[in-house]
């Protein structure tokens, strides 16, 4: 709030982009885990993001479409109007903050930690352990993530490890670790 007041008396709130971001979610007890990162639900994957441009749609908008972090060096450059380096990783979200939808966008986040990966899609979500697939959830009808159906559907499984795979090579993830210290982990609060 400071800082909003501050940058008002000092008349540069119309001329300021700000640029609010998390690191990453939290998790308060959904999957019986507190405060604990490298699991691939969706209530650690899942990120704030707030960008205010004056330029842009006044009263704000709610963009709904998968995007992941690396999407926000990019995008502040554009706004910025300075060139994106062709090594970037992400994409500019732009066109999401300017209409809300980015039609050529593919609609997936990945996440890795701790030899856990994740890859996200609307509709499914499949995380690995080890390099091997262990769980899938249908979102749209386990938005909790509380029914892993990774044997019902073996194709999309191989294709969405296929995916991962590509995108984050298994060795990016780091080593498992113990399960004494995920425990460790889990009851630290």
């Amino acid at each position: 709030e400071q800082l909003f007041v501050a940058l008002e008396n000092l008349h540069l709130m119309e001329r300021t982009l700000l640029v609010i971001l998390s690191d990453h979610g939290h998790s308060f007890g959904e999957h019986g885990e507190y405060a604990v990162h490298g699991r691939g639900y969706d209530e650690v994957m899942r990120m704030v993001l707030l960008v205010r441009d004056p330029r842009l749609q006044p009263g704000g908008r709610q963009v709904h479409q998968l995007v992941q972090g690396l999407d926000v060096m990019p995008t502040i450059l554009e706004l910025l109007g300075l060139s994106i380096p062709a090594s970037a990783e992400g994409r500019s979200l732009l066109p999401l903050l300017q209409t809300g939808r980015d039609p050529d966008r593919e609609e997936l986040a990945v996440s890795a930690a701790r030899g856990m990966r994740a890859i996200r899609t609307p509709e499914w979500k499949l995380i690995s352990r080890g390099g091997s697939p262990s769980e899938l959830y249908q979102l749209a009808t386990d938005p909790a993530e509380q029914r892993n159906v990774i044997t019902d559907h073996p194709d999309l499984v191989a294709q969405l490890q296929d995916r991962l795979d590509a995108l984050v090579p298994p060795e990016v993830a780091g080593d498992v670790g113990d399960e004494e210290q995920w425990e460790q982990e889990r009851t630290y609060w």
